[in-house]
């Protein structure tokens, strides 16, 4: 009888010695795509994750840290409205009671809305030639950008192809931008400075102008195969005692003003 327990306590011995340790890691799956893609400005909220571990199951959920890069308006790795078009990263950790601990990266793809015309466009520009603002113009291969922190803000970077009286010179364009609203486009009023080389072609004269889209007109034709019809005036000023002072300190009179028609079929 003595050696029957001496037997069944040694066994017993036996396997809680050998019990085997938990070194398996927990596993984490995200909710919500991977990688996904959101828009500019729109507000960034984690769709979260789900933990399962093979000896403390679910119970984990509360223990998974989630940081991340997002450049948002508030906190670091909190809620917040997107600031900033780019490839970020989510990362998701959690730590088992034995620690054991693993992790997941969800990529998080910051867009302006419409990037979808992000691409290179021949452009014609026509125009009143009596105002002599701008010249009639063929551009070949311009490039179409978005901005990078305001969603549906688009940069024109040759509007008002070559001004003035200088037909040979790409110099002085004016880089503007416009706002995309369902199937138009709209260009606020902009001003520039810009200075010109004056009759002696040596000193140089500043000019002033102003660039202004004209309400209905401005419109995207085709968003399949984009083409774009951009209508605009361009305003001309020179400094003049009698003019309107500016924030600059210079006083300015208007002399010139074109119609100009711009448009962008994709090159």
């Amino acid at each position: 009888m003595k050696n029957l327990l001496l037997v069944v306590f040694l066994a017993g011995l036996f396997a809680t010695g050998c019990k085997q340790k938990d070194t398996q890691a927990p596993m984490i799956f995200l909710n919500g795509d991977n990688p996904m893609t959101i828009k500019l400005n729109s507000w960034w909220r984690d769709p979260g994750a789900t933990v399962d571990d093979n000896h403390d199951g679910t119970s984990l959920l509360n223990a998974i840290t989630v940081t991340h890069n997002i450049e948002i308006n508030g906190p670091a790795n909190s809620e917040g409205a997107t600031k900033t078009t780019g490839t970020y990263y989510v990362v998701y950790t959690v730590e088992d009671k034995a620690g054991n601990q693993s992790s997941v990266t969800r990529t998080v793809i910051v867009v302006n809305s419409a990037v979808q015309y992000a691409t290179k466009y021949e452009t014609t520009i026509n125009s009143d030639p009596a105002e002599e603002i701008v010249k009639d113009t063929f551009i070949v291969s311009q490039d179409m950008t978005f901005d990078t922190r305001t969603n549906f803000k688009a940069w024109f970077p040759k509007l008002g192809g070559r001004i003035n009286k200088n037909p040979t010179s790409m110099v002085y364009t004016i880089r503007t931008f416009g706002y995309f609203i369902a199937d138009s486009v709209v260009i606020p009023r902009q001003t520039y400075y810009i200075k010109e080389l004056a009759t002696n072609l040596i000193d140089t004269v500043p000019f002033l102008y102003q660039v202004k889209g004209k309400a209905g007109y401005c419109h995207i034709s085709d968003t399949i195969d984009p083409f774009f019809s951009i209508r605009y005036v361009i305003e001309k000023y020179r400094i003049n005692q009698y003019g309107t002072w500016d924030t600059l300190g210079s006083k300015w009179e208007r002399f010139r003003s074109g119609d100009v028609i711009e448009n962008w079929v994709r090159f």
